[in-house]
């Protein structure tokens, strides 16, 4: 859990956090590391620290397996440890360590790196049913059918020569900085219909410009975000491959 020592409930803009910002839940312990860039804030500070509920499954896997613990604390530095420390039952002793930790909470969790802000999963959820019931609501109703002309220029670079050749998100958006929550259209990620849309729930290193999406409808090209949200419905993107829409055109 990352905590910030400014007020908890609000960011440093004064705006109030999204839900999926706050509460307990489960991360691996890390460091924020700064970019080469950026400059470290005397009025906003982060430390990590184990949630509850990562100190509980620490204590169950200690309660469960103490033998292990109690072997590896007498060489705590090694790198490596072989199945005899655990005694002559060792290696069956290991099978049973691993299926243990195969089914607790934190293997299925995504595996992300630390400079990856991501809703979690129950926020991710909560994102596909809301996209299931404005797609089954918009099937319902009484669909009208409109041919536009859209001119190339207004979707890519003068003398473009290349499909992914498009405008930047800077072109396009009033912040070009993309945000968790974030409604888009597709102008041209590959694997994703060109026009679907759906909504940001991971945000990756700004240094790669990418982003994580849950579309409001299977497509072909689509994945589960490693377990996060339904099969066919996730993808890794290009920011500067989507258009951020705001939510009346959403709709």
């Amino acid at each position: 859990r990352r905590q910030n020592n400014v007020n908890s409930n609000k960011s440093k803009f004064g705006k109030k956090k999204k839900a999926w910002m706050v509460g307990d839940s489960l991360l691996v312990v890390g460091n924020k590391r700064l970019n080469d860039n950026q400059e470290e804030n005397d009025n906003e500070k982060y430390i990590w620290e184990y949630t509850p509920k990562a100190v509980r499954l620490v204590n169950a896997y200690r309660q469960k397996f103490p033998q292990l613990f109690s072997a590896i604390s007498k060489n705590p530095n090694n790198a490596f440890y072989d199945a005899r420390i655990l005694g002559q039952d060792g290696v069956q002793m290991l099978s049973k360590v691993r299926d243990w930790l195969n089914n607790v909470e934190t293997a299925k969790l995504p595996r992300m790196p630390g400079t990856t802000e991501a809703m979690p999963i129950s926020a991710v959820s909560a994102v596909q049913r809301a996209a299931d019931v404005r797609v089954a609501a918009q099937q319902k109703s009484k669909l009208e059918e409109i041919n536009l002309k859209v001119p190339p220029s207004a979707l890519y670079r003068d003398g473009s020569t290349a499909a992914t050749d498009v405008l930047q998100a800077s072109d396009l958006n009033e912040n070009p900085t993309p945000e968790l929550g974030d409604r888009i259209a597709n102008l041209c990620a590959n694997g994703i219909p060109f026009g679907a849309r759906g909504t940001v729930v991971s945000l990756h290193d700004p240094k790669t410009g990418c982003v994580e999406v849950v579309m409001d409808e299977e497509f072909i090209g689509g994945s589960s975000l490693q377990g996060s949200c339904g099969n066919f419905r996730g993808k890794l993107c290009v920011w500067n491959h989507l258009m951020k829409i705001t939510a009346k055109e959403s709709k």
